[in-house]
């Protein structure tokens, strides 16, 4: 063979395994539109919470949400910001009285795990079910 062919040959076996290596390098991107929608549950202060969330830039969570406490008609809606890493969310609800920190895992539809406000001494266990 000539040189010119083994070069052809040896500049295309370079670039497939190239061209492989660089596709094993690249992670999946996930899909996590699963967590999208809205969401209720019980926040660590009682009463019922409502929450809508969105996946934002890859694993990025944004959302609001409101508590609704017992007997009480006012509802403020609250900015959340969060990640989402698998089935597991860290997620912030950024409330009146202070952060209410959320750590939660994604089980059998609903999201459940603890909750941490500024005003608990311990993380309260929690579960949001898709509503909508």
């Amino acid at each position: 063979m000539s040189k010119r062919i083994l070069f052809s040959i040896f500049a295309v076996a370079l670039f497939w395994t190239s061209a492989v290596v660089f596709a094993q390098e690249q992670p999946p991107k996930a899909d996590y539109n699963w967590i999208n929608g809205k969401w209720e549950g019980a926040p660590p202060g009682g009463g019922t919470m409502q929450m809508e969330l969105k996946v934002d830039k890859g694993n990025q969570v944004k959302g609001s949400g409101h508590i609704v406490q017992a007997g009480s008609k006012r509802q403020t809606t609250r900015q959340i910001e969060g990640t989402v890493n698998g089935d597991k969310v860290d997620l912030e609800f950024f409330g009146a009285n202070g952060t209410v920190k959320y750590v939660l895992t994604f089980v059998n539809g609903a999201l459940q795990g603890t909750g941490n406000g500024p005003n608990q001494p311990a993380p309260v266990e929690t579960t949001f079910k898709k509503i909508n």
